[in-house]
């Protein structure tokens, strides 16, 4: 598809992987070209599966790429204090 929006996702844990996934192979309008989470091998191994193109440690710096049209944000399903 020509027109796919570019989108960023926040937070790689359990279901943020899930997104990743989706969003990089399923969802025929968008484009992952990045992925923010403070865990770096996270990151990295999702940049290297999916062909991401950038990864940020800090959500601030995905935000503030100019490239992206829209950011997903996925929290964890645990309560905090449990995390």
């Amino acid at each position: 598809m020509k027109n796919r929006s570019p989108v960023g996702l926040i937070g790689l844990g359990r279901m943020g992987r899930v997104y990743a996934q989706n969003l990089a192979t399923r969802v025929p309008n968008a484009r992952l070209v990045a992925v923010a989470d403070i865990r770096a091998d996270l990151a990295e191994s999702i940049v290297a599966e999916y062909g991401i193109p950038k990864w940020y440690k800090s959500h601030q710096d995905l935000i503030g790429d100019k490239e992206v049209a829209g950011v997903i944000v996925v929290t964890p399903t645990a309560p905090i204090e449990m995390l």
